[in-house]
């Protein structure tokens, strides 16, 4: 059929090419939805406005501009003559690409604007959802304006209908996404739903607007037009092929990550687990903790050491943590050391595999290269979190043991798993429960306020709720959700009560010790939700008054029993009134103390009645709390199991917190040490270097009470010597932890002028670090003292233990053991 200028030509659709806009509208908003959950949610940085610009891209030309020219494609007019079918002015084409960029960047800006009201915020997704649908509705009917073939009539109710389905889609959707994308921040398949929502609400508007709609011929157009309309569709599609291919590339990506860190939990990590004051916690954009890793395995000699929180490494790493300042500007010199040790293994240029190092192989310091790449990961989390190192977090007290689950384990084998932790009875069980961790993590933790929380946003974080994010952390990290659950649980606790802990007045407490299996040390009994405090209860709300100090001291080295008859007998005596109801007080308050704790624990006690300051709190007004105590050693199997509010915790990590308060005079110590280690050059580990035992340390040097019971033993530790080959005989020792790297000079005149250790091989040093000869640095993890204490524990022959202080600047821990040490040693004489 012939048709002239001004007739109306039908027009039908074709279903294929139907089906194919939507999908082609499907790819632009799956990018769109997620780019914007990838997003930096903020509006303080150019990345945010960037990234604010590319998902008004993705949805205007992907979503709507390529799916209105392809979705045209499948108007037919009349039969399917070329020269009747639709064709576009060029400069309409243009402009109806930058209308819905425009608009929907607007919509985007409104949507992540921050307000702190909840009916600002519902006003403002109203008009996202308006914005975003009326750029729909203007970029079709702009680009239906550019057909210069025809003139469009459309019916009014389809036009309305058009625009009503734009704009209820479109704030269906963005309020949708808006409201719960925190919920759905690890559910890929939620935000599909929400995109091909979104695309069938574009798509309908399109075919609802073009429905009965009249098209009157106005001009025939030529074989240029129709090579032109061919390219339009092109294009269109070009586009939406590269937004499904973007879309599919972040589904990838995501996918990949998260199986690096299902493998990462089998190395040893570093987390950062940081709060805000709702309890949300930081994670990244695909719903993980921020991490880096530290090493793949952490080695240990001897073999029989274990990697926890009496470990030196561990405690060194703790001190450090509240102390970044010490060593923020060395992180450079140990990038370069690092670089100088890399291998092809990416440990060691020596080839020295840890694993096949024997106790008289030649092996390089690890300590030093674990404590740098521990250092470098954390000023690495800093940088990505774009935070000074200082901020970045203080250790939490726990390691946390990764890789308990096979990653290939079904879903339902790790619920059952989950369900026997759940069942049982004591709670370290459920980190156990699913075999043996074979990597670690090691939480750097802190809380933020308001303002940093949109710091953190604007640097592409989000913060989420524990139970929306628990099972993809659980599922990268390889544990169980309940022991997830238990350790965010404690880490929340830690950080509430780390900061703003103040104990003031006068305390009544107990420093029990328990000696453990082996000879390595001593546990301490302290409370369960406060690992840094010992059982307590409060006698004064205010500081003692000098009387009641000398009261308190008239009971030294007294019993618990002893104690309170003698306090209760002061009602018959005739001092003053106050005197004697303080002394009733303090009789209570031992009374309660017993409760807390075993009869055996109590049962050899003695009072300490000189007052100690202790340091609860970290944060920057840390004040003093005056304690009183009683010092108890107790046996070897004495249980707490019936005292859920008392547990034990090392001896010597327990004297290590209460090293790092603010204005604690061992950071400035530590400093020293760390720059002294750190702060020279750091050349190539020898590899004539052999780790050996201290002979006088070993276990035969160690005598029994009965063997010396009126002597006080000398102070010994296990050490370890790392030696030279031409240099074995000497009996200088270091520290494991100690890298000597100084050029020595030959003769030993001159060595002994300058107060430098020997043993190093003196032709193959080219430079280190400068030590004294006498310094010790740290004594091996087997034991927690450095000074050894000799105690029959009723086993009808002596046990050995050892109690140390390991620092020069005393802290309560170091007084109440120097009493509980001559309080003993004193009972033995007896």
């Amino acid at each position: 059929m012939e048709y002239k200028i001004g007739d109306v030509v039908p027009s039908h659709f074709e279903p294929g090419i139907v089906a194919g806009a939507y999908i082609a509208s499907i790819c632009g908003c799956l990018l769109t939805v997620e780019w914007l959950h990838r997003r930096v949610t903020g509006l303080q940085n150019i990345r945010s406005w960037l990234d604010t610009f590319a998902c008004a891209t993705a949805l205007g030309v992907g979503g709507v501009w390529a799916m209105h020219f392809i979705g045209n494609r499948a108007i037919i007019m009349d039969s399917g003559d070329a020269t009747l079918q639709l064709v576009y002015d060029p400069r309409f084409s243009i402009l109806s690409v930058f209308l819905p960029i425009i608009g929907l960047s607007v919509a985007f800006t409104v949507a992540e604007y921050p307000l702190h009201s909840k009916t600002l915020e519902r006003a403002a997704l109203a008009a996202t959802g308006i914005f975003a649908g009326l750029s729909v509705v203007g970029m079709h009917y702009t680009g239906n304006f550019g057909i210069y073939n025809y003139h469009l009539h459309y019916r009014a109710r389809f036009f309305a209908v058009s625009i009503i389905i734009a704009i209820g889609a479109c704030l269906a959707v963005l309020t949708l996404f808006y409201t719960v994308r925190e919920k759905w921040i690890n559910s890929w398949e939620k935000r599909g739903f929400c995109a091909v929502f979104l695309a069938a609400g574009v798509t309908s508007m399109h075919f609802t607007a073009a429905t009965k709609c009249i098209y009157r011929l106005k001009a025939f157009h030529g074989p240029a037009a129709l090579h032109s309309r061919n390219v339009q569709v092109i294009v269109a599609g070009v586009i939406c092929g590269s937004a499904g291919l973007g879309a599919l590339c972040f589904l990838l990506i995501t996918r990949r990550r998260t199986a690096v860190l299902k493998r990462c939990s089998q190395k040893v990590m570093t987390s950062c687990a940081i709060f805000d004051a709702a309890g949300r916690i930081l994670v990244t954009t695909d719903g993980v903790l921020p991490s880096r890793e530290v090493a793949d395995q952490f080695y240990m000699k001897p073999f029989d050491d274990d990697f926890d929180t009496t470990h030196p490494v561990f405690q060194w790493i703790f001190r450090v943590s509240r102390n970044w300042s010490a060593m923020s500007d060395l992180i450079p010199k140990m990038r370069g050391h690092l670089q100088l040790h890399k291998s092809d293994r990416g440990m060691w240029d020596t080839g020295v595999d840890p694993h096949e190092v024997s106790e008289h192989s030649p092996a390089p310091d690890y300590s030093i290269i674990f404590r740098e790449r521990f250092c470098i990961a954390a000023a690495s989390l800093a940088s990505a979190l774009h935070v000074p190192l200082e901020n970045v977090g203080v250790l939490y007290d726990t390691i946390v043991d990764t890789g308990t689950l096979k990653s290939e384990q079904p879903f339902w084998r790790r619920r059952s798993i989950a369900n026997a932790e759940e069942n049982a009875s004591d709670v370290e069980m459920a980190v156990g429960v699913g075999g043996f961790g074979k990597g670690h993590l090691l939480f750097l933790t802190r809380r933020v306020e308001e303002a940093d929380v949109d710091k953190f946003l604007n640097a592409g974080f989000k913060f989420a709720t524990l139970p929306r994010i628990g099972p993809t952390i659980a599922d990268t990290l390889q544990i169980t959700l309940p022991a997830l659950e238990m350790h965010m649980a404690s880490l929340v606790r830690f950080n509430d009560k780390f900061w703003d802990l103040h104990k003031p007045g006068t305390w009544l407490s107990c420093f029990a010790l328990i000696p453990k299996c082996g000879t390595k040390g001593f546990d301490v009994a302290v409370r369960s939700d406060y690992r840094d405090q010992l059982p307590d209860v409060q006698l004064l709300p205010y500081e003692p008054l000098s009387w009641q100090m000398e009261l308190l001291g008239a009971i030294h080295e007294a019993t618990p029993s002893h104690a309170v008859k003698h306090l209760k007998g002061i009602r018959t005596s005739g001092l003053r009134t106050d005197e004697q109801r303080f002394s009733m007080i303090v009789a209570d308050a031992i009374e309660q103390l017993l409760k807390q704790l075993p009869a055996q624990c109590m049962s050899n006690a003695r009072f300490y009645g000189q007052p100690v300051n202790v340091h609860y709190s970290r944060g920057h007004q840390a004040t003093a709390t005056t304690v009183f105590s009683f010092v108890a050693v107790a046996d070897l199997h004495t249980s707490f199991d019936a005292y859920l509010n008392i547990t034990r915790t090392p001896l010597s990590f327990f004297n290590v917190r209460h090293q790092t308060y603010a204005g604690s005079p061992h950071h400035a110590a530590l400093a020293r040490d760390i720059h002294r280690e750190f702060g020279p050059p750091l050349p190539r580990p020898s590899l004539n270097r052999r780790w050996t035992r201290d002979s006088k340390a070993t276990g035969s040097s160690l005598h029994t009470a009965r063997e010396t019971p009126n002597k006080v033993r000398k102070e010994q530790s296990t050490t370890y010597t790392i030696q030279s080959a031409d240099d074995a005989s000497s009996d200088h020792t270091a520290s494991f932890e100690t890298y000597d790297l100084a050029d020595y000079p030959r003769s030993p005149r001159s060595r002994k002028s300058t107060g430098l250790s020997p043993f190093i091989d003196r032709d193959k040093k080219l430079g280190g670090i400068l030590v004294d000869s006498e310094t010790l640095v740290r004594s091996d993890s087997k034991s927690d003292c450095d000074r050894s204490l000799s105690l029959d524990m009723g086993f009808g022959l002596g046990t050995t233990v050892a109690i140390s202080s390991g620092n020069s600047e005393e802290t309560f821990v170091d007084q109440l053991l120097a009493f509980a040490r001559a309080t003993i040693l004193k009972s033995h004489d007896l």
